[in-house]
């Protein structure tokens, strides 16, 4: 419901998402909202400013560096990234990460590295 809401509600999403990750509380039933602020389907097909969309990835990219999220937490947050922004600069992004010293990470880098090439960014073959 917030996401669809946009706007003030986006930064309150944010805001509790700062908040649970910095306690370590980072947890399933929480992280699904940020996974479609930024994609229209979701959002009753009225976008969210790219400011809100840019906020919630760069929140996300905190999540994927916090040694307080558990792996399988950083892992997605990349991938919840990667299903937002299917474009060149995401894989440019996710390059980062493809050699990150956490092995969930890199390997979700990785396989949305591979995702984004096969199915959105054919120009690159």
């Amino acid at each position: 419901v917030m996401v669809r809401c946009r706007g003030r509600f986006i930064e309150v999403l944010l805001a509790e998402g700062r908040r649970r990750l910095t306690s370590g509380r980072w947890t399933k039933p929480f992280i699904w909202p940020f996974r479609t602020v930024c994609d229209t389907y979701y959002t009753a097909g009225r976008p969210v400013t790219k400011a809100d969309c840019d906020r919630t990835v760069a929140f996300l990219l905190e999540v994927a560096g916090s040694d307080k999220a558990g792996d399988w937490y950083r892992g997605f947050a990349l991938e919840m990234i990667a299903y937002q922004r299917r474009t060149r600069a995401t894989y440019e992004l996710l390059r980062k990460y493809r050699s990150d010293r956490n092995g969930t990470v890199r390997a979700a880098a990785r396989k949305q590295m591979a995702w984004l090439k096969k199915s959105y960014l054919k120009e690159s073959r």
